[in-house]
């Protein structure tokens, strides 16, 4: 019967069952710890090799070296948890009732996922197939021995004695502790690189808070930037702009002046229309006339003159001729005055510029 651990909350902690667990239910783990067989206690044999004489760098490949020494047929595979400089030897030989169709690259021995005691000494536990008796010592497994029934009190001493434990006060065998499964198996995994869930999820979460803060900095330092290049921008802009003023004043005056010429250019222009206008209306006059008046409105000629001829078809039919003032009146006003009245029509005025 499987035992059945709480919900974990780490993402990297995988989901584990038994090799062979009759169809009971596999603990469940986080979203990226895959699946992990776990092998009962009583499948594995148990050995311990101390390698704490030798360099910590040596040790692991020593320890490799030394398999062969306790493997009981080949094809056995081999778990090797560490604690300090002590290797724990689990040897299990798998190929039994089908094992050989499943993989079983990600497996452990039952043992590691029992916490170690607080205190040093000795306990019984019910595990999947049978109890496991374990001796501790400051943490550290000294012994461990499968049973598949709890044992006599002559079994247990001997075991007792075996790891070095003195059997004065030891008058009855305990009872059996049924423990639940550890989120994290106890000792240092064999390889090198292997870290622990717990461990796996805390450097997913510190690498994503990396990321993010990474991003947050970019981004934080882009916007610096951004208002840095602004600000120098308008810093350049003000003072291109105080250099432009006086070339903007120039040419504001400039412009001022350009403008003030051409009504200039307009007066002389129509004042010399007036002129034109005067010397071609006087020509057409007839002979011994003088003017003594000169008056121009939009649109309308009025002039007086003193003249011998008093008859004013004189003074009419010659414009009529030229045909280009032809809307003229003649008036008398006596002694030898005649008022003409031109109607002044566009077409007329711009055969006189031309």
């Amino acid at each position: 019967m499987t035992t059945l651990q709480k919900r974990p909350t780490a993402l990297f902690l995988p989901s584990r069952s038994l090799v062979r667990d009759g169809g009971a239910v596999p603990t469940s783990g986080g979203l990226l710890g895959g699946r992990e067989w776990v092998v009962p206690r009583g499948e594995c044999q148990y050995r311990q090799h101390d390698f704490s004489q030798l360099p910590a760098r040596r040790r692991r490949a020593a320890a490799r070296l030394a398999v062969p020494r306790f493997e009981p047929a080949p094809g056995a595979r081999v778990h090797i948890a560490w604690q300090q400089g002590i290797a724990h030897y689990w040897i299990w030989m798998p190929g039994e009732d089908g094992d050989d169709q499943v993989d079983y690259r990600r497996w452990l021995p039952e043992s590691r996922l029992y916490a170690p005691p607080l205190d040093s000494g000795a306990r019984l536990l019910r595990v999947s197939q049978g109890v496991e008796g374990q001796i501790w010592h400051e943490g550290r497994l000294q012994a461990s021995q499968w049973w598949p029934e709890p044992p006599d009190l002559p079994v247990w001493q001997r075991f007792l004695r075996g790891g070095g434990l003195g059997l004065a006060d030891v008058v009855a065998v305990p009872g059996a502790q049924r423990m639940e499964w550890s989120e994290t198996p106890w000792g240092e995994s064999g390889g090198r690189l292997a870290i622990d869930a717990v461990m796996a999820e805390r450097l997913a979460w510190w690498s994503i808070a990396f990321a993010l803060l990474f991003a947050v900095g970019w981004q934080v330092t882009a916007l610096l930037r951004w208002n840095a290049a602004v600000e120098s921008g308008a810093v350049r802009l003000e003072q291109v702009r105080k250099k432009a003023e006086p070339l903007l004043d120039a040419r504001e005056r400039a412009e001022s002046a350009a403008g003030k010429i051409e009504d200039l250019l307009a007066l002389q222009q129509a004042a010399s229309s007036d002129y034109r206008l005067m010397l071609e209306v006087f020509s057409l006059l007839p002979e011994g006339t003088q003017m003594t008046s000169w008056s121009r409105e939009p649109g309308k000629l009025r002039l007086t003159v003193a003249s011998p001829e008093a008859d004013p078809r004189r003074f009419i039919l010659p414009f009529i001729e030229a045909a280009w003032l032809p809307d003229v009146t003649a008036t008398p006003t006596g002694k030898g005055g005649m008022l003409l009245e031109f109607e002044l029509a566009g077409s007329a005025t711009d055969e006189v510029k031309e």
